[in-house]
């Protein structure tokens, strides 16, 4: 190689090398502000607006996952916001639902047994998946209904938005356990009780919180160990255990 050629090979390079450092900053500027981008759109959000979209979605199991999602933002401080006060947000009067459910009035309802039996096993872990399913909504719905409307403190954000997130993971917890029961949400039916009352109270947050938690909430926790004690007197050790560890 003389050293005309030489010359020209090694100018060649050297353009190489700019160009492909040029290409290098450029996709590495792209990058930094796709992601300064994100950011700036995670710290526009807010919890009270994480809320109504979690009540959009009709499957607990995405309710869940997303509602996971916006929690843990919240309280890793990526959502900064509990509401903008600047925006209007709808509140629906009811948040999206399977239509696979079967509902019936509560007086219709069919006993759920003493967990004896595979079938009564079945039907209280269902009634219990229906009630987290619920429990998850109400999270969400008391934060978006109320959060702006009666002007609350940080601190009322963090706590349903933790209590959403706990609620997110017993249901996911207790469909698990009711598929290894070797049934799923949606083939038994389910009153929706807790929604009435939501109704019921959708003006008044001191009422709601009467009566979702000091009334219906307090009661569940009342005839837990019953709950727990006839699984385990039927064998079902696995329910008992998850009982004990979720609710």
């Amino acid at each position: 190689m003389n050293n005309k050629t030489k010359f020209k090979y090694q100018k060649v390079n050297f353009t190489h090398f700019i160009l492909n450092l040029s290409l290098s900053t450029v996709f590495h500027n792209c990058e930094r502000a796709r992601d300064e981008l994100r950011s700036n759109r995670e710290r526009k959000r807010d919890a009270r607006r994480g809320g109504a979209s979690c009540s959009k979605h009709s499957h607990p199991f995405e309710k869940a996952r997303l509602g996971d999602s916006v929690a843990s933002k919240w309280l890793q401080g990526t959502i900064t916001r509990p509401y903008n006060p600047s925006q209007d947000l709808p509140v629906p009067d009811r948040p999206a639902r399977l239509t696979n459910v079967k509902l019936v009035s509560p007086s219709l309802m069919p006993k759920l047994g003493k967990a004896g039996s595979l079938q009564s096993r079945q039907a209280i872990v269902h009634s219990l998946v229906h009630t987290e399913s619920w429990a998850i909504d109400l999270s969400w719905d008391i934060i978006a209904r109320f959060g702006k409307k009666e002007a609350m403190p940080r601190e009322f954000f963090t706590d349903f938005v933790k209590v959403a997130q706990d609620e997110g993971r017993h249901f996911s917890l207790l469909a698990a356990r009711l598929k290894e029961l070797g049934s799923s949400y949606g083939a038994l039916p389910a009153h929706d009780g807790l929604w009435d009352s939501a109704i019921a109270t959708s003006k008044d947050l001191l009422a709601r919180l009467a009566i979702e938690h000091c009334v219906h909430e307090a009661r569940g926790l009342d005839v837990l160990p019953t709950t727990i004690s006839r699984f385990r007197n039927g064998g079902d050790d696995d329910t008992a255990d998850l009982l004990e560890r979720v609710v």
